[in-house]
């Protein structure tokens, strides 16, 4: 049996010229009657900060891991829940010995039980923190995390951080009140947090007039700030910093290099080719994404883009019209040119022309008539 990496298990360490962000801290702190809390965000908006600013202020136990890929096989999983669970369970560490000394195939389906029945006993309260739970796909993994949220003992409580929404039975943890959701909205920076990321965490010299304009291009995004900062302390004077802040687009190097990697290059081809081609839309609907894409499918895959968190922002409450995160949208339109012969890219445009053109939405229309080079029909 594989030797358990105990890193996987330690918490995290506390971090210097960390902005503290007290109200989202409050939040968790208030969620103690929650049996499940999750904090659900794309890459890069603070998540395991978030969780390891909380960390330092709790005053009970916490048991930590942190998941990886190869952690999407049931028994690898709850061997690795368990060894958590025994670096804040007396005895635990002992007791598992035996379950694992000769496991059989039906052990990953009793595991959940033996861990409610080990909980119970603890006096104290716990929490179970499991970082990076995006990287679990097998069915029998979130079966067994409903299981266990079901009976989980009164004094306990799961915080899950991922980039997605887990399939767990949320709408019932929900209506019962045992639900305390920390979504990408409530990560975003206002503008006194970005101020002093940028100006203690960064150590830059920027005035409010900067400040406001990185926080319209980056619309709070934590790694985008971050990226930034990390471009403008090369620069040497005031004029040299404004000059970037004023062009940062999503071709900046280190933004670019974050969203291909994390973002971009994870999704799968349909989920690429569909982000690419409806780059050139400025808002997205599903019935428009069909015509300029000539597929039926939009409406389920602008809904998994939410679900995943991608970028994309509804813009109404019936989640008829989307559109993705500014710095997102020009990194694909920029991939787009690169990957996408001119012609076919005018082909977008004028599918795009047409469609709102047919819903009598003239101005739209016009703009995507010239990005297409029909100049004769936009004069019309």
């Amino acid at each position: 049996m594989d030797v358990l990496l105990q890193t996987k298990l330690l918490l995290p360490p506390a971090q210097e010229n960390l902005v503290l962000r007290q109200r989202l801290v409050d939040q968790l702190q208030r969620a103690a009657h929650c049996r499940l809390v999750l904090v659900s965000a794309p890459a890069g908006f603070g998540k395991s900060t978030l969780l390891a600013s909380w960390l330092q202020q709790r005053t009970h136990a916490v048991a930590w891991l942190a998941l990886d890929e190869l952690d999407d096989e049931p028994l690898r999983f709850w061997r690795y829940v368990t060894a958590a669970l025994a670096t804040v369970v007396p005895d635990l560490a002992e007791q598992s010995r035996e379950w694992f000394h000769a496991p059989d195939t039906s052990l990953s389906r009793t595991l959940p039980s033996l861990l409610i029945n080990a909980l119970a006993s603890c006096t104290g309260r716990l929490t179970l923190i499991l970082d990076d739970y995006h990287v679990l796909s097998e069915p029998s993994i979130h079966q067994g995390i409903d299981f266990l949220l079901d009976h989980l003992p009164a004094q306990c409580q799961l915080v899950i951080s991922s980039r997605v929404d887990p399939p767990l039975a949320l709408p019932r943890l929900r209506a019962r009140n045992q639900l305390c959701e920390v979504r990408t909205d409530d990560l975003r920076f206002g503008h006194s947090e970005s101020a002093r990321f940028l100006r203690e965490r960064m150590g830059l010299l920027l005035d409010e007039r900067d400040i406001q304009t990185l926080d319209a291009r980056t619309e709070g995004w934590v790694a985008a700030l971050q990226f930034t900062g990390l471009s403008l302390q090369k620069l040497a004077g005031e004029q040299a910093m404004r000059h970037f802040i004023n062009q940062l687009t999503g071709r900046d190097r280190h933004v670019v290099d974050y969203l291909m990697t994390e973002v971009l290059d994870r999704q799968t081809p349909a989920l690429q080719h569909f982000l690419l081609h409806t780059s050139i839309l400025e808002r997205l609907s599903a019935p428009l994404c069909n015509a300029v894409l000539e597929s039926d499918n939009a409406h389920t895959l602008l809904a998994t883009l939410e679900r995943a968190n991608l970028f994309v922002v509804a813009l109404d409450n019936e989640r008829q019209w989307y559109r993705y995160h500014h710095l997102f949208a020009e990194l694909l339109r920029n991939r787009l040119k690169q990957v996408v012969p001119p012609a076919e890219r005018a082909e977008l445009h004028t599918r795009a022309y047409r469609w709102y053109r047919a819903q009598g939405m003239v101005d739209l229309a016009v703009t995507h008539a010239l990005a297409g080079g029909e100049q004769r029909a936009a004069a019309e």
